[in-house]
């Protein structure tokens, strides 16, 4: 039972960071460009879509399908990861 526990904390950590780069993607980075070009609502709402299904498919793995070690936490690949 411990062990299922960890494993659904290392499954939400993983979905905090993904939501967290999206949102970072979508919210913050858009208002921080300084004259940028005007962009048409097709592309627009093409690149809403994208990031939409994006998204909910990389949620749904992590949520429901990955399992992930205590010690992944401490893999260089994950600290690596989350510097970047």
């Amino acid at each position: 039972m411990i062990l299922k526990e960890h494993a659904k904390m290392m499954n939400l950590l993983t979905v905090c960071f993904n939501v967290f780069s999206f949102v970072f993607r979508t919210f913050i980075y858009p208002l921080q460009i300084k004259g940028g070009k005007p962009t048409s609502l097709f592309v627009f709402f093409s690149a809403l879509l994208t990031t939409a299904v994006n998204g909910y498919i990389q949620g749904a793995y992590h949520s429901k399908y990955a399992s992930y070690p205590e010690s992944w936490i401490y893999n260089l690949n994950f600290i690596i990861g989350i510097h970047l």
